[in-house]
């Protein structure tokens, strides 16, 4: 039971990584693609706090998992990472303010199926 707690907790922090990451960005603003502003935005990492946050709970979220992947079979943990997918849409529709349209529900709901096919 342990393990699937830790399971979670990777998750959570994986999702709260990916939340702040993009909070931390749309403070910065849009980045075009060059190995100038690639560079550039190594110093704003540990400058903007959403950023630093983010990378702090993607390094824990890490760490998690590599303690779920040594007592888990692979086959059985990486499923339930589809729940990143379901917990960033609703984490992006609460503080991000960005919609949920009816195909994104849709998808959620078979990703919730296709758990449970799984976990049987």
């Amino acid at each position: 039971m342990i393990t699937y707690v830790l399971l979670f907790v990777s998750i959570i922090l994986t999702v709260a990584a990916q939340v702040l990451i993009k909070l931390g960005m749309t403070k910065i603003g849009v980045v075009e693609f060059s190995l100038r502003n690639f560079l550039d935005l190594i110093p704003k990492v540990f400058t903007n706090l959403y950023l630093f946050l983010g990378l702090v709970s993607l390094g824990f979220g890490f760490m998690f998992w590599l303690l779920v992947l040594s007592k888990l079979k692979l086959s059985v943990a990486i499923p339930f990472t589809s729940l990143n997918y379901i917990l960033v849409l609703f984490f992006s529709w609460l503080f991000l303010r960005e919609t949920i349209s009816l195909m994104q529900f849709a998808g959620v709901v078979l990703v919730i199926f296709g758990l449970v096919l799984i976990a049987r």
